[in-house]
């Protein structure tokens, strides 16, 4: 179950994300990777006081960001489900549109990020923060990425290749100092090696 906070949503629409982030299919960006966001969300909080966002938006932005999940124009489609999700339920245009916002900071098609607003850098980072992990957690991450795609090891790997080139090929991967850039690095050029050998 996602770890939603009191008088977030209504039970009708906290009933609908945990079924599809619940989905048999979801092996990495379920309800495991929202949480996940969210509980980073909440220490980097407690650790920094000077981080000053919406608390209840950035929130809404992890829960919804990844609502849609196909091959390509993810966020593209979260958007457009967010907005007619929410629209019954949050009256305030602006603040679905910030959430919206939010969203689309996390297509990873490379962009100039200086523009972005602190909250559109921080949820791009929270989403991103599984490439700094310990080898270990990193690998297996990748590995749950991999269930997600019911396609040929050579076609996925190909795709993979080229997101892995794709993300190291950033001036940085992340916007703020909360994660680490090297460790990030190290397993992007570590993981495209051993696909490039096969």
């Amino acid at each position: 179950m996602i770890n939603f906070i009191d008088g977030e949503l209504n039970d009708s629409l906290k009933s609908l994300l945990n079924s599809i982030y619940n989905d048999r299919n979801r092996h990495y960006h379920g309800i495991n990777h929202i949480n996940t966001m969210l509980k980073d969300l909440d220490e980097l909080l407690e650790k920094y006081s000077d981080i000053k966002i919406d608390y209840k938006i950035m929130r809404l932005g992890i829960i919804f960001h990844d609502i849609v999940q196909a091959t390509v124009l993810n966020e593209i489609y979260s958007v457009d489900i967010t907005r007619s999700l929410l629209k019954p339920v949050i009256s305030d245009e602006e603040k679905i549109g910030r959430i919206c916002d939010l969203i689309t900071a996390t297509d990873y098609v490379y962009r100039d990020t200086t523009n972005f607003t602190y909250g559109q850098k921080l949820i791009r980072d929270l989403d991103l923060k599984g490439l700094s992990l310990d080898w270990i957690d990193y690998f297996h991450n990748g590995f749950l990425v991999r269930q997600e795609y019911d396609i040929p090891n050579e076609i996925f790997n190909e795709g993979r290749i080229k997101f892995l080139k794709h993300i190291l090929s950033f001036p940085k991967i992340y916007s703020l100092n909360f994660f680490s850039e090297e460790k990030a690095r190290e397993n992007l050029e570590k993981e495209l090696k051993i696909l490039q050998k096969d």
